[in-house]
């Protein structure tokens, strides 16, 4: 297989300023045209250790994820608890752990609601009451994220 992205283009799924291949890099992937990001530095392709997309992404000095590393989580951003949607029990969490009557010794808990831009805060609940109200938000909730704890 081979593939072309165009810049500023998404393969199957959404693009913002920076560029994301998601889903990842199939392993069937074989070959990617040499201008398929245009010099970009805002690219991020996810993939498999010693795939094709892998090789490419080093050789060309792309950042990338590897999906199958241990070292890879998968989350829903604003789902606290982990369960696979984000719900006021997301809110309760977050409250608890502010309060200091859960732990979240991993740094997980954050983690899923702030995506590491921010440490854990009342406004971080607040927000998902919101988005679950079908308020105005500040910022999005409920998108997955693939992200490298490494």
């Amino acid at each position: 297989m081979f593939l072309f992205l165009k810049p500023k283009t998404a393969y199957n799924g959404f693009c913002t300023e920076n560029i994301y291949v998601y889903p990842p890099y199939p392993d069937s992937v074989t070959a990617i045209h040499e201008d398929a990001f245009c010099s970009s530095e805002n690219v991020m392709i996810y993939c498999n250790t010693d795939s094709y997309a892998h090789e490419f992404s080093e050789a060309k000095g792309i950042s990338y994820i590897l999906l199958d590393s241990p070292n890879t989580v998968r989350f829903l951003l604003g789902d606290a608890d982990n369960d696979g949607i984000v719900t006021i029990s997301d809110v309760t969490l977050i409250q608890r752990v502010l309060a200091e009557l859960e732990q979240d010794d991993d740094g997980m808990i954050e983690l899923r609601v702030t995506n590491g831009e921010e440490k854990l805060n009342i406004f971080n609940a607040t927000e998902i009451q919101r988005y679950l109200a079908r308020l105005p938000i500040e910022r999005t909730i409920d998108i997955p994220i693939i992200k490298s704890l490494t």
